[in-house]
């Protein structure tokens, strides 16, 4: 579908776009009491605080965004209202709030750090951050499209997690193969709660979706990060081995060691709340009528991913939250809303057992080499 081809009214954004949901408070208290659990089982683990969510990094790049130049109206909103160039962070994870092996089945993240990005910010204490953070996932929806699916997905995780390590390598095995039957009949059952039956696939080869809905100054919309250089599209879809247990570090390391990569920022605008509905984030909107479309590219040479002092510095001095965001990008939906609560949980746990300072950088050198 063409510009020319686009609907001519979008969703417009107003706060009415935003319904809370029966018993969120109760909700929300309860995923902060879960998340809760969950850091503290991986800290008597590890002795060392790790995030609640995709705390295991692959590799971390530093790159640059660049806002094309050529956008309608719709889509010269917030940060892509101004053509221009920015110094992005890059972060790529899997899902569980624990280092586990790259053997058990997880969802993989894909968390962008935009630098130099002026504006209002949604939190009070961020005013003075020059940032601006999307996460993405690999799967365009969440099964746990709102806020109370999301409080049973995970107290049922939560119980996985206290498995033995081989118990969820037996288990996440079983779901995969499970998965590739119903797939060969036409059915895609990966999407669950963590991903647990995703196949071993290139994590350079994907697309990542943010599944839930921000607003996009005027609009509402979710936002996309899709491979576009030969290199990286040639492994989509690559099954790979994970016999080690860090595997995809070690096939990241490898690949950005000699290679550039390039992906395209896409955003995708809702046109009304019954077919592009924010507070449901299981529902994928139809691209026929809410097709996805480039707003910027993003870039990245050559270098090492995964250096001590960039693990250290991404693992333990840097966070990713949706909520890291210009008042034209807040986060929407009851999916998008707990996150804020947990994530400050999360990174004030980090700083205080790591004895850390968990801060925005102020530029691009504060990534280590």
């Amino acid at each position: 579908m063409t510009d020319r081809d686009q609907p001519t009214t979008y969703l417009r954004y107003t706060p009415d776009v935003e319904v809370e949901q029966p018993h969120e408070a109760e909700d929300i208290q309860a995923l902060r009491e879960t998340f809760a659990q969950i850091r503290t089982m991986a800290f008597d683990k590890l002795r060392h605080a790790v995030r609640d969510a995709h705390a295991k990094s692959h590799g971390v790049l530093a790159g640059t965004l660049r806002i094309h130049d050529d956008l309608p109206t719709e889509l010269r909103q917030g940060l892509f209202a101004q053509t221009g160039e920015h110094p992005v962070i890059i972060r790529f994870s899997t899902a569980p709030g624990d280092i586990v092996s790259d053997g058990i089945g997880s969802a993989f993240g894909m968390a962008i750090k935009v630098l130099d990005v002026d504006g209002e910010k949604v939190l009070p204490g961020k005013q003075q951050a020059r940032t601006q953070d999307f996460l993405l996932v690999n799967h365009p929806t969440i099964s746990s499209g709102d806020v109370h699916t999301y409080r049973r997905d995970q107290a049922v995780l939560l119980q996985t997690s206290k498995a033995p390590e081989g118990m969820q390598l037996a288990a996440t095995t079983a779901l995969r193969a499970g998965a590739d039957l119903l797939r060969k009949v036409g059915v895609d059952k990966t999407g669950g709660p963590a991903g647990q039956a995703k196949p071993h696939v290139n994590l350079l080869g994907e697309t990542y979706w943010s599944q839930g809905a921000i607003r996009y100054g005027d609009h509402v919309a979710k936002v996309s990060a899709a491979p576009v250089a030969e290199n990286l599209t040639a492994l989509t879809g690559e099954h790979v081995s994970v016999r080690e247990p860090s595997a995809y570090r070690d096939l990241t390391s490898a690949f950005f060691a000699g290679n550039a990569g390039v992906w395209e920022l896409q955003v995708q605008l809702a046109t009304e709340l019954e077919t592009t509905p924010v507070e449901d984030a299981s529902v994928a909107w139809p691209e026929d009528v809410a097709p996805y479309r480039t707003v910027a590219t993003l870039t990245v040479d050559p270098q090492d991913s995964f250096s001590p002092a960039r693990r250290v510095y991404a693992d333990d001095e840097l966070s990713f939250n949706p909520w890291h965001c210009l008042v034209e990008h807040q986060p929407l939906g009851s999916i998008q809303r707990v996150r804020r609560p947990v994530y400050d949980d999360s990174v004030d746990f980090r700083a205080t057992t790591n004895a850390a300072t968990v801060e925005e950088p102020g530029n691009i050198d504060e990534l280590p080499a």
